[in-house]
């Protein structure tokens, strides 16, 4: 006996089943995301503002020409000028 030969291509591939569309559905679909809340229209609580004004302990142990100035007004300017006359004598 002569030895068996085989040639030629194999047959195509069957198809694959049908995907399920409400998989695909559930995947795609959804709610949009919900916006955050709105600001105060009153503008909200602006905190405390301490308008104390104390300059206990100023002054101690101080030394040369000491000025002090003391305004409780905001916002305010103090101007202050200093003229100070020393006489030296040079021998």
């Amino acid at each position: 006996g002569g030895a068996a030969t085989a040639s030629g291509d194999g047959g195509d591939g069957g198809l694959g089943g049908s995907a399920s569309s409400s998989a695909m559905a559930s995947a795609t679909t959804g709610n949009g995301g919900v916006g955050g809340n709105g600001g105060d229209s009153l503008g909200g609580n602006a905190g405390t503002f301490d308008a104390s004004n104390s300059i206990d302990g100023s002054l101690s142990n101080g030394a040369g020409i000491i000025t002090v100035s003391q305004n409780s007004g905001m916002n305010s300017l103090t101007q202050q000028g200093i003229t100070v006359q020393a006489n030296l004598t040079v021998q």
